[in-house]
Formats: structure tokens, sequence, C-alpha cells
């Protein structure tokens, strides 16, 4: 097998080259894809403690931590300590980043639109489905790993 037709080559040259594109977009309001992908999921699921966060966003605590700390810090986000739990840290939005996220929205949009411009709807549908079945096979084995 060629290296041009290894199936994780071509997803991990495209993943890239996705990511580059919409860095570009990120750059003008000063955020990351990673930082990015906390306030999304913030701003669809309201607030969230840091391991449910990493959990969402298949990412590890301490990393997820990082990204929340930068945010603090821009002022986007708030971290309070959980009512229940004092260990833990309870992330929301900033009121005023709302508005942000919904730019940033509209640009994640457009880039899905040009990265997938020349597949018809029947393709788009089944590609991100065949995108979506291999996080969840790779997902279901990283929880099985933990449970041995």
């Amino acid at each position: 097998m060629e290296l041009e037709e290894s199936f994780g080559y071509l997803l991990g040259i495209s993943a890239r080259l996705v990511k580059h594109e919409f860095d570009q977009k990120l750059k003008e309001v000063n955020l990351t894809t990673s930082q990015w992908a906390v306030l999304k999921v913030l701003s669809e699921d309201g607030a969230l403690t840091q391991a449910e966060l990493a959990k969402k966003l298949h990412s590890d605590r301490a990393t997820t931590g990082t990204v929340i700390d930068k945010l603090v810090g821009k002022e986007l986000i708030k971290k309070e300590i959980h009512q229940f739990d004092r260990r833990a840290f309870v992330v929301t939005l900033c009121p005023e980043t709302r508005a942000l996220v919904a730019s940033v929205t509209k640009q994640a949009l457009a880039t899905n639109h040009n990265v997938l411009r020349k597949f018809d709807e029947k393709e788009k549908e089944l590609f991100m489905d065949f995108l979506e079945r291999i996080v969840n096979n790779l997902s279901e084995e990283d929880e099985n790993e933990l449970e041995e």
C-alpha cells in the first residue's frame, strides 16, 4: 500500500488542512481551535465542570484545564467553585462572549461549507456519519482500556 492510499494518512492531511483554514479565521479574534471548542461546547451545554468539558472534547483534564485558564485570562469564561463539590470548578461563558461565539460560528460554518463545497447533500450526510462512527469506534476502545 502506498502512503497516499493510507486512510490514516489522508485523514491526517485533511484534518490539518481544515484546521489551518479555520485557524486563519480564529487568529482574527485571538483564539485557538482548542479555545474555540471550549467556547462552543459551553455555548451549547451551559455550565460544565472541567471533567465534563474534557470528556465532551475527547481531551484530558490537564489539557482542558490549560485551555480554560487561558480563556479565563482573556475574560471570555468564568470559573467558579462547584456548589456541591469544593474540589471541582464550574465553567461558564461570560455574557458578552455569546456575541463572539455567534460570530465565530458563522466563520466555522463558512469553513465547513468551503471544505465540503464539492459534496452533494447525501455525500455530506454520509461523510459526517462515517466520521462520527470512527470517533465512536475509537472512543469505545479508549473506554474499554480504562475499564481493564
